[in-house]
């Protein structure tokens, strides 16, 4: 299960806000949660279901305890995440951000490495590796490019170390993730 989307667990001695406090199922209510220190950690809505169960839906927003954005994403009517998702450090440096539909990673995605230069870019289908993808060094040399059909290399792979010269032991072809030459 692809877990990127899923909001944390309120840490222990979070204290959650909902508003309004009672509500009918069906209803959408707006939910704050706020670290020990006061500062707000997550904000949402959700909606009541049978029993008092909640759904997430909606933007939602979660900050570190210092008050820097951490999480910035959103939920369909099913309570799975969709659309764009964005994650910060608690510097305030991108991470990485991408889109969800159906609760999977899906399009274009790209992660970057703490000094901000990009780590990986390239394309999701239903959670998993599809298509052209690239890869670099913390250096910003490229690391590594080819393609991946269902979540394995195929085709043509290039590495190369942080150098840039060529990585002869990992390039060449590869079949269902096996380097076949």
């Amino acid at each position: 299960m692809d877990t990127l989307g899923e909001l944390p667990s309120a840490p222990a001695g979070v204290a959650r806000v909902q508003e309004p406090a009672v509500a009918a199922e069906g209803e959408t209510v707006r939910v704050r949660e706020f670290h020990p220190n006061g500062k707000l950690s997550t904000e949402r809505s959700e909606r009541i279901g049978p029993g008092g169960s909640t759904t997430r839906v909606g933007p939602m927003k979660a900050w570190f305890e210092n008050g820097q954005l951490r999480i910035e994403g959103g939920y369909d009517e099913q309570g799975k995440s969709s659309g764009r998702w964005r994650y910060w450090d608690e510097r305030g440096a991108l991470l990485r951000e991408g889109d969800f539909a159906g609760g999977l990673r899906e399009g274009d995605w790209v992660q970057y490495h703490s000094n901000g230069r990009k780590a990986y870019e390239g394309l999701l289908h239903v959670g998993q590796n599809e298509g052209p993808w690239r890869y670099w060094h913390e250096n910003g040399a490229l690391m590594a490019e080819g393609s991946y059909v269902n979540n394995l290399r195929e085709g043509s792979w290039m590495f190369w170390d942080e150098s840039g010269a060529v990585d002869a032991r990992l390039t060449g072809y590869y079949e269902k993730n096996v380097r076949v030459r």
